[in-house]
Formats: structure tokens, C-alpha cells, sequence
């Protein structure tokens, strides 16, 4: 961890059990390898841990530590059972997509995952920073590969940690709902040329932030870099789904909707419409 980082506050005890439990934890990331490593050598590699516990950091002398509540997970492995040779190994986006439904269960709107801040133990390209508001809350990815080799692991690990504390003071009791609409919606794909650098969450946040109140909702649909694709760049195809609480949409009224999108994304990112 780089110096000045949080962690690296330690609280030392003064008559612990063992050097190894001569100070308290700043983080749940440890125990869970710990855990990871113990079960692995005993020959069960699907792994699909959590633990909710307190992490602790020290203060200036004569002061109590700040105690944090914290949620760590841990996924390793196959994801779901070997049935009919179709066993799928658990990734990234596994993990991403258990803390996004938390998120929509707390009902915390205003989430982002961060590619930009980054952990020195999780693997740079498949890791995120997760902030709520102006808040860092967690982080989640795969762990560094010179982290397992060092706890002499050979799978893939994928981690989260999330602050609960932060998570309760933005949990919302509000609701909301609205009538569902008696017409149809319409869909429209569009693959887009652009930086491979470029989140796609901050495209899907320009489009929503352009609102346009035909829009019902924006999707990934598909990322490819490859065979036909120049260097530095990637597609991303978005299918934007609309439809009209009033009446049914005219191609007119969507082509019109659809354009103004496209123009606000090729305006902002620099992208370019494939095809």
C-alpha cells in the first residue's frame, strides 16, 4: 500500500497471542485470502465467501482508534455448479454485479465504479474504485497475480470490500414508482468507435444526463476489441429503448429523440457511429 494510506494506521495490542495477531485489522481483504488458502489446499477451489466485520485504525496517542464497519467478499472459481459440462469460472463482472444489486436493495442511486483509482494489490485493467456521491466507498477486482503467488495460490480471486457505514447514510427509504405505460417500446442499436480508454459508464451518463424523457432506459449490448478494430480503439454497442406514456411513437418522433443522443455522444466522446 502506497505511504500515507489509511491502512497503514496500525493498532498494536500489547499482549497479543501471536506475532501474527500483534495488531488489529485495517482491512477484511487479508482474512479472506487467509481463508482462500486455507480451503484451497484442502482441495475446494469454488469459493463464494463474505464476511461483515469492524476494521480498526490507529489515532494519535492517548485517542480510541476509529472503527469502520466494512463488507468484504470473496469470489474463486466456478461459478455456478458442473452440470452438462457447462461450468463457467466466476469473474469481474460476477462480483460487480452482486454489490450493484445491494446497491439497488439499499436503494443508493448515485454509484460509480472508478477505473482510475486503483488498488496496488488487484490487477490494474480488472479493478474499480466504488464511489457513492463524492464518497470512496470500497473497491473490487482481481487480485494481483504477485499477491497469490506470495500466498503460493494459483486461481483467480476476485475481492470486494465496501464500506457499510457509508452505505447506511446514503440507504434511502423513498420509493418511487409511476404507472406502467400501455404502449409499446421501441429499440434501437448503435455500435460506437471510441477510445478504449473511455468508461463506459461515463457514456452511459452523458446519454442520461441529456434527459430525454422518451428515453425509458440505455443498455451495453456488446464490447469488442479485436480483428477490425484500429489500435486504441474499441466498439460499444448501446441499445436505447424508447416509448411514449401518451401514444404509440411514430418513427418520426424516435428518429428525431435518436439523433439528438447520438450527437450529444459523438459530441462528448469523440466517437464514431460504426456501419
Amino acid at each position: 500500500m502506497p505511504a500515507g494510506d489509511e491502512r497503514r494506521k496500525l493498532l498494536r495490542i500489547k499482549n497479543p497471542l501471536a506475532e501474527d495477531l500483534s495488531v488489529m485489522r485495517t482491512t477484511l481483504l487479508w482474512g479472506l485470502m487467509e481463508t482462500m488458502k486455507k480451503n484451497t489446499h484442502m482441495g475446494c477451489l469454488d469459493l463464494k465467501m463474505f464476511e461483515i466485520g469492524r476494521v480498526f485504525f490507529a489515532r494519535e496517542s492517548g485517542e480510541l482508534p476509529l472503527e469502520r464497519n466494512r463488507l468484504g467478499c470473496l469470489l474463486a472459481g466456478v461459478h455456478d455448479d458442473e452440470l452438462w459440462h457447462s461450468a463457467r469460472v466466476a469473474d469481474f463482472y460476477d462480483l460487480k454485479g452482486a454489490v450493484e444489486r445491494v446497491f439497488s436493495d439499499f436503494r443508493v442511486s448515485e454509484v460509480q465504479f472508478r477505473s482510475d483509482l486503483h488498488e496496488t494489490f488487484l490487477h490494474p485493467a480488472k479493478s474499480a474504485g466504488i464511489m457513492i456521491g463524492a464518497k470512496q466507498a470500497g473497491f473490487l477486482g482481481e487480485v494481483h497475480r504477485d499477491v497469490l503467488e506470495r500466498l503460493d495460490l494459483r486461481n483467480a480471486a476476485f475481492v470486494l470490500e465496501l464500506d457499510t457505514d457509508i452505505l447506511a447514510e446514503e440507504f434511502s427509504r423513498r420509493v418511487s414508482y409511476r404507472e406502467i405505460s400501455r404502449f409499446p417500446s421501441i429499440t434501437r442499436d448503435v455500435a460506437f468507435l471510441m477510445d478504449k480508454h473511455l468508461e463506459a459508464g461515463k457514456v452511459l451518463s452523458f446519454v442520461q444526463a441529456a434527459g430525454e424523457e422518451l428515453l425509458e432506459k440505455v443498455r451495453i449490448f456488446d464490447v469488442y476489441e479485436g480483428k477490425g478494430i484500429p489500435d486504441g480503439l474499441r466498439s460499444l454497442g448501446l441499445r436505447f429503448t424508447y416509448r411514449s406514456f401518451e401514444n404509440t411513437l411514430t418513427d418520426e418522433e424516435i428518429t428525431a429523440v435518436h439523433g439528438r443522443i447520438l450527437e450529444r455522444i459523438v459530441g462528448l466522446t469523440g466517437a464514431r457511429i460504426r456501419g
